[in-house]
């Protein structure tokens, strides 16, 4: 996913960031039940994903993004 991003000292950088997941099989009838089977990606797993990497990248400087 492509995003623009707040590091700690305010200053919005671009990144991409890739997340691997899967539907637990235990946990798919719920997601069919509250969500539906259409769009369950974007409707759930992106918009967190988006979030977390935004609550994350805040904590850091700019630099710390780009080195190993």
């Amino acid at each position: 996913e492509p995003e623009t991003v707040p590091t700690n000292n305010g200053l919005a950088v671009q990144m991409k960031a890739t997340l691997l997941y899967h539907l637990r099989p235990d946990g798919a009838p719920a997601m069919l039940r509250e969500v539906g089977s259409e769009k369950y990606q974007e409707r759930v797993v992106t918009p967190y994903f988006k979030n977390a990497v935004r609550d994350v990248t805040a904590k850091y400087p700019p630099e710390a993004l780009y080195t190993s």
